[in-house]
């Protein structure tokens, strides 16, 4: 029996069904959130199979990650040594030790009313996801 179908008889197929449709919105809407951060910045989007970071910009490579966000500890160990001290954004809930978040990220690159332009990009990325 594989884990879908155990997921099957535990919980129903539309339940798995929903499941795999959110699964794969928040999957995309994290892809379109460095893509807009990037674009925002003048960056682009790091090599990821290559183990590289998220975005590189002008001022270094970042590693980005939402408050859903369910590494364990090594994975974000493994985030920590791609980038330096200081360089890892969350880009959505309470903040993390260690973490900056997306406005900061936005307002060391110059942006004007980093706040704002913040709230603004993740509504691009949740429309670019919905698409």
């Amino acid at each position: 029996m594989t884990s879908r179908e155990a997921a099957i008889i535990v919980f129903g197929e539309e339940a798995v069904r929903s499941f795999g449709q959110i699964k794969s919105f928040m999957t995309k809407f994290g892809n379109y959130v460095e893509e807009v951060y990037a674009e925002e910045v003048g960056g682009e989007r790091g090599v990821r199979g290559a183990g590289g970071p998220d975005i590189r910009t002008s001022l270094g490579d970042w590693e980005f990650c939402a408050s859903e966000n369910s590494k364990n500890a090594a994975g974000r160990a493994a985030d920590r040594a791609r980038v330096p001290a200081g360089h890892l954004v969350q880009v959505t809930g309470p903040p993390r030790k260690g973490y900056i978040m997306g406005q900061d990220f936005l307002r060391l690159h110059g942006i004007p009313d980093s706040h704002r332009r913040a709230g603004e990009l993740l509504i691009e990325a949740m429309e670019r996801a919905r698409a």
